[in-house]
């Protein structure tokens, strides 16, 4: 009987930690960080947790942020979605929680890459596209063709509502994006004229920022 219940025991100490090897942190995993965490206890809002943060296909980033606090052990696994904290980094960029594609009480409901930073806010955002041989948002392990992505800029002037630069809104690219920064005048006349087009929408966004950091500090 004690062989029996020797055995046993040993089987499943072996199972036990076949199923946790095979559990291993996946490879694509990388030094990063999350900001902004809430609900956790003995943790501040303002706390920065570093760690490793598992780098998915564009969609999934997006979606949450799948991190280990320790590479080697994946219990130390935790996954926030944009409602639970404010962004993370990882290789390089840092991707913040932002109500968009819609939200009723301004909650975050995404994660869009942060392009550039400042009065206005520039975000890089990604669906699949209508052509797209596959769809299958489920499996963030899979990675997609250029082909088979849609790749859109997000706007955000100070707090107020996220602008997709792709929509009906932003048709007429002149006169929105004009009227969009109205404030630096030589700026907004410049695109009015069709000095910058849509395909400069990074150069315009650092412009009025840099414009609006000056006068600020004037």
């Amino acid at each position: 009987m004690k062989k029996i219940v020797l055995a046993t025991a040993l089987f499943l100490g072996i199972f036990s930690s076949a199923s946790i090897f095979a559990q291993r942190v996946p490879d694509k995993t990388l030094e990063g960080y999350v900001v902004g965490v809430t609900q956790m206890p003995g943790v501040k809002k303002n706390d920065t947790l570093k760690g490793f943060i598992t780098i998915y296909n564009q969609l999934a980033r997006q979606q949450k942020a799948v991190y280990y606090k320790d590479m080697a052990n994946i219990r130390t696994k935790k996954v926030w979605e944009p409602s639970r904290a404010k962004g993370y980094g990882i290789d390089g960029k840092f991707y913040e929680a932002i109500p968009y594609p819609a939200s009723k009480d301004n909650t975050p409901t995404s994660f869009a890459e942060v392009v550039k930073k400042g009065k206005i806010t520039l975000y890089r955002w990604y669906s699949i596209s209508p052509k797209a041989e596959r769809k299958n948002e489920r499996k963030p392990e899979d990675m997609y063709d250029d082909k088979d992505m849609e790749k859109n800029y997000l706007l955000r002037k100070a707090n107020g509502e996220i602008e997709n630069v792709n929509t009906l809104h932003f048709s007429n690219f002149k006169k929105s994006m004009s009227e969009f920064v109205k404030e630096d005048k030589e700026l907004a006349a410049r695109i009015a004229k069709g000095e910058l087009g849509r395909e400069n929408i990074e150069d315009i966004v650092e412009e009025y920022n840099n414009w609006a950091g000056n006068k600020k500090h004037k």
